[in-house]
């Protein structure tokens, strides 16, 4: 592998993207595409980055979708809730759900030629306990049971046992299992701390010279902008059943991909998409977007360690403070693909109706509807003034409102930020955006290195995973002893009662009765509504978009679409590698019909002088001709 862009591949891409800014239609599967040697499929991705090593136990790993290099246990289809067994071939849930036995496929052999067996599921699972994934506050331990028979034995119920355990990919024991195997001494042993971080240590920092997995596709390379997988000589499935030869992730964020994605250089996109964009892809008829709600949406996120934002009606004043209506159309590419929070408390409107009933959400619930009044009445009664240039002062009398505001450099959040910015400076709070690599996103958070952010909150399929990733997850850091995080860990109820929301978050986990469930999250529900340690503001509307040229999607309005909205690395994958994915014949190829109007790329793209594009053509046409050169010389 290779840390900068270079070789016939890093070349092949320039002149790609250069040729399609330049000269319009440039598909990159023509590259060795159809009728030719290899079928490439083209994935323009605008969030992740390609990886710096093969150790998927810490950060900075990345191996494309789930299911082409390495693999899962099993794939679920969220659209319909259908299991697709894939390494494991069948398993079995206990009635009192402490015993999860799932019963593995012989036969299949990871890309190092090693054979896949229970043993490898062991050591993916242990690697996991040493980094201190949260499953294990669900699990108590896991065994082989012969070569093809593995038995979870949990410490308690889990309501989604088999969701995050068979949707977990399995890695090789022939490359992490010195790791697993210690750690399983450790344990049985009852080790102390100091013993087993050292352990931790060493799995975190290792690095394994190549990616080693089950899948049809092995890493050929990967460049500053982009990941290249091929396809293996074998594969367990049939090789001849995978019909994509070459996948090409392109890393290319914000603006820059929009018109490569408008001149068909990608098979699929995944964009957030401004308002003139989406009506310039609705008027190609060769793109295809179905639109669905996402299974994310934004918040507006405190550290509730940092004063002012400690003090609960500051959060609450600053929610008064923001029209969720005006930020949902501002972010949305149509006011009719605009999400807005009807109830800031952590959940999606879908499961608002499901887990709490809109009667009850109603009674119980503020909606913090936009009223700059209530700011201001809330603000002066905590002992808030306001200076000199119309900027609140903190009960301190010295601490000025202003407060730097994390965001990711993805289109529609940099759009949320700068509305935040616009609504807050009314009141007299001034935001300072600040946009920062998204591999540095979710890290500063989890450090608790921030004052307000822009993050997420998640919904595949249950409110749990929400407060999971804020109560639990995030300040969950191997290195560090305490908690960091949000700093928001405590809540006083109604009645009292004080209680550890991490705390309440895993005994939801634990809960399978469904009226007992409802219970903990309408407390949970209430405690993110007044005490706000995040501000939901919107749901966010799903805008890929698909080229219809180059492969035979499914038909439009198929679920496989809403599955892909909900659940984009694993439907990804599995449509590659179970071959439901093939090229569209040759003699059915369309000729792409443009639209009246001609892309204008200037609105798209930073307006570049005239000379610039004369010297980037030249520059262009001459990477062009040395690949050319280069390949005829192969």
């Amino acid at each position: 592998m290779t840390g900068k862009i270079g070789g016939i591949r890093g070349l092949l891409l320039v002149a790609i993207l250069l040729g399609t800014l330049l000269f319009g239609s440039f598909p990159i599967a023509k590259i060795g595409g159809q009728g030719q040697k290899a079928r490439v499929f083209t994935y323009g991705q605008p969030a992740i980055k390609p990886p710096v090593h093969w150790n998927p136990f810490t950060t900075g790993s990345y191996f494309g979708p789930e299911g082409l290099v390495a693999e899962p246990l099993a794939f679920i289809n969220l659209a319909n809730w259908t299991w697709i067994p894939w390494l494991a071939e069948s398993w079995s849930l206990s009635e009192d759900g402490l015993t999860l036995t799932v019963n593995l496929r012989r036969g299949i052999k990871f890309s190092d030629g090693t054979d896949f067996t229970s043993k490898d599921v062991v050591c993916t699972f242990y690697c996991w306990y040493l980094v201190k994934s949260w499953i294990w506050d669900y699990i108590e331990s896991v065994e082989a049971q012969g070569d093809y028979k593995v038995v979870f034995h949990l410490k308690k119920p889990f309501i989604l046992t088999e969701f995050y355990i068979l949707r977990t990919v399995v890695w090789s024991d022939s490359v992490f299992g010195n790791f697993s195997d210690k750690a399983i001494e450790l344990i049985k042993r009852g080790a102390p701390e100091e013993e087993m971080a050292p352990l931790r240590e060493a799995l975190r920092n290792y690095r394994p010279p190549k990616a080693i997995g089950t899948g049809a596709f092995e890493i050929k390379e990967y460049t500053e902008a982009d990941i290249w997988l091929v396809k293996r000589s074998e594969y367990w499935r049939g090789i001849e059943n995978v019909y994509v030869d070459e996948f090409m992730q392109v890393n290319i964020g914000g603006t820059a991909q929009l018109a490569p994605m408008l001149t068909y250089a990608f098979d699929f996109n995944s964009p957030d998409l401004p308002a003139a964009v989406y009506q310039e892809v609705l008027m190609k008829p060769m793109l295809y977007v179905p639109i669905l709600r996402w299974t994310h949406g934004n918040i507006l996120l405190f550290n509730c360690r940092v004063y002012p934002l400690n003090i609960t009606e500051v959060r609450q004043a600053i929610a008064y403070a923001i029209n969720r209506t005006e930020l949902a159309i501002a972010a949305s590419p149509h006011p009719d693909l605009s999400f807005p929070a009807k109830y800031p408390c952590g959940m999606t409107a879908d499961h608002i109706s499901l887990f709490l009933g809109e009667d009850w959400a109603k009674n119980n619930l503020n909606n913090y509807d936009y009223d700059p009044k209530k700011t201001e009445e809330l603000l002066k009664k905590i002992g808030c003034t306001k200076g000199p240039d119309g900027v609140w002062i903190a009960p301190d009398g010295k601490t000025r409102f202003e407060f730097d505001l994390y965001n990711p450099p993805w289109a529609d959040w940099v759009l949320c930020a700068e509305n935040l910015k616009a609504q807050l400076a009314r009141v007299g709070i001034i935001v300072n955006p600040i946009t920062i690599d998204e591999a540095k996103f979710g890290e500063v958070f989890r450090r608790g290195e921030f004052v307000m952010g822009l993050e997420f909150f998640f919904f595949q399929i249950h409110p749990w995973e929400t407060w999971n990733r804020h109560f639990v997850q995030l300040g969950r850091i191997p290195e560090l002893p305490e908690q960091v995080g949000e700093g928001f860990e405590y809540a006083t109820l109604p009645n009292g009662t004080v209680v550890s929301v991490r705390d309440l978050t895993v005994a939801l986990g634990s809960t399978v009765d469904m009226a007992k469930q409802k219970e903990i999250i309408k407390t949970l529900a209430w405690i993110t509504n007044y005490y706000l340690p995040w501000i939901t503001l919107r749901e966010k509307p799903c805008t890929y978009v698909y080229y219809l040229g180059r492969w035979q999607w499914p038909p439009k309005g198929d679920l496989f679409y809403l599955w892909h909205a909900k659940d984009e690395y694993h439907a990804l994958g599995w449509i590659i590698a179970s071959g439901t994915l093939k090229p569209v014949p040759p003699e059915k190829v369309e000729v792409p019909v443009e639209v009246e109007k001609p892309v204008e790329v200037e609105k798209i793209v930073e307006v570049i002088p005239a000379w610039v594009y004369g010297v980037i053509g030249v520059v262009a046409i001459a990477v062009i001709a040395v690949v050319v050169v280069a390949l005829r010389r192969r």
